[in-house]
C-alpha cells in the first residue's frame, strides 16, 4: 500500500514538474544576458569598427529568433547596437538589474497564461519572447502566436536616465505602466482575429487597440491609467461626440486621417501638430468595449466576443459597436 502511494505520489510530481518545465518553455530571454555580456566587452573597446563587428559576431549571430524578428521588423544592424551602446550607455546601465529581472519574474507572466485560460475558454498559450533591440519598439506580436518584447524599451520608467533619448522615446519610457500590463496587451493581440489594415477603417483600429487595454486590465485587475485614458476621461464627452462624427465621416477609412487623429501619433503630439494627447482611438475603444462588456448578462462570454470581433467584416464592427451602447451612454 506504502509502495502504490509513493508511486501515485511521485507520478503526481513528475507530472507537476513535467508542466512547470512546459510552462516556463514558454518564455524565453536568453538574449537579455548575452547582450550583458556584448556590453560589458563594447564598452571596453576603443576601436569602432571592432566593436561592431563583436556585436555583430557575439550578439546578432549567436542571438534568439526574438532578436531576428526585432531586426527584420525594425530594420536594424550591428552598428546601430553599437551608436545605442555608445550614445545611450547611462539609460541603458539605470535600467539593467530591471531586465535582468525579467527572467526571475517568469512566474507573474505564467499567472497572466493562467488567468487568460481560465477567462476564455478559446486561449492557446503563445511564447513571449524577451530580447534586447536598437530602441525602436517596445513589443509587437510576431504572428506565429508568439510576441516579442524589446526589454530595454519595456523596462524603462519615468525613473531612468532618460536625458539621452530622444523626445519620442522619452515620453515612451515615461508613460510605461509594467511590463505585466505590455505583455497583457500583446497577448490579447495573439487571441484575436488578426484583421488586415486595408480592410479596417477608425471604428476597428480603435476596438483592436482599445480591446487589448481592456482585456489587459481585466486580467490583471487594475484601473487603466496610461496618459490616453487619463486625458480621455477628463475629456469624454467632447471626444465621444469628435469620435462619433468622425466613423460617419468620408474620413473613416483613410489611414492617414486615422493615423494623424486617433491612433500612431505620438510623433505629431512631440512636434507640436497636434495638441491634444496622442493614441485617443485606444481610449476611446477600450470604452467601447467597457459598454459592451458592462450591458452583458453573460460577462464570459462578452470576453469572449471582444476577442472574437472580425476586424476584416465592417458589418460585424459595426454591429458590436451597436450593441455596447457606447453611443447612447
Amino acid at each position: 500500500m506504502i509502495k502504490r502511494i509513493l508511486l501515485v505520489f511521485g507520478t503526481v510530481c513528475l507530472v507537476m514538474a513535467s508542466s512547470l518545465a512546459q510552462q516556463k518553455s514558454l518564455i524565453e530571454t536568453s538574449d537579455i544576458d548575452l547582450f550583458w555580456e556584448v556590453y560589458d566587452k563594447v564598452i571596453a573597446i576603443p576601436d569602432s569598427v571592432t566593436a561592431v563587428q563583436l556585436i555583430q559576431h557575439e550578439y546578432i549571430d549567436k542571438g534568439s529568433e526574438a532578436l531576428s524578428a526585432i531586426k527584420n521588423f525594425n530594420f536594424f544592424e550591428s552598428r546601430d547596437l553599437y551608436k545605442l551602446i555608445k550614445d545611450k550607455h547611462e539609460y541603458l546601465n539605470s535600467i539593467r538589474k530591471a531586465t535582468l529581472s525579467v527572467k526571475a519574474d517568469s512566474a507573474k507572466y505564467l499567472a497572466i497564461f493562467d488567468n487568460f485560460k481560465k477567462t476564455y475558454n478559446n486561449y492557446s498559450y503563445p511564447k513571449i519572447r524577451f530580447t534586447m533591440g536598437a530602441m525602436l519598439i517596445g513589443g509587437f506580436n510576431k504572428g506565429d502566436n508568439s510576441i516579442v518584447i524589446g526589454t530595454e524599451i519595456a523596462t524603462g520608467t519615468r525613473k531612468s536616465k532618460i536625458e539621452s533619448l530622444n523626445p519620442y522615446f522619452k515620453m515612451i519610457v515615461s508613460d510605461n505602466q509594467s511590463i505585466e500590463f505590455l505583455v497583457a496587451h500583446e497577448l490579447a493581440h495573439t487571441q484575436q482575429n488578426p484583421g488586415y489594415l486595408e480592410n479596417m477603417n477608425l471604428l476597428s483600429l480603435c476596438l483592436m487597440e482599445g480591446s487589448a487595454d481592456f482585456i489587459a486590465d481585466f486580467l490583471l485587475n487594475r484601473k487603466n491609467t496610461m496618459p490616453y485614458t487619463i486625458y480621455g476621461r477628463k475629456h469624454a464627452k467632447t471626444l465621444k461626440k469628435l469620435f462619433i462624427e468622425h466613423i460617419q465621416s468620408d474620413n473613416q477609412s483613410d489611414k492617414q486621417f486615422i493615423f494623424n487623429n486617433w491612433l500612431y501619433n505620438a510623433k505629431l503630439f512631440i512636434s507640436g501638430a497636434i495638441s491634444t494627447r496622442p493614441d485617443l482611438g485606444y481610449y476611446i475603444g477600450y470604452e467601447i468595449c467597457k459598454s459592451y462588456y458592462r450591458q452583458a448578462g453573460n460577462k464570459k462570454k462578452a470576453i469572449a466576443d471582444i476577442l472574437n470581433i472580425n476586424y476584416d467584416d465592417k458589418n460585424s464592427v459595426t454591429k458590436f459597436y451597436g450593441k455596447s451602447g457606447f453611443a447612447k451612454d
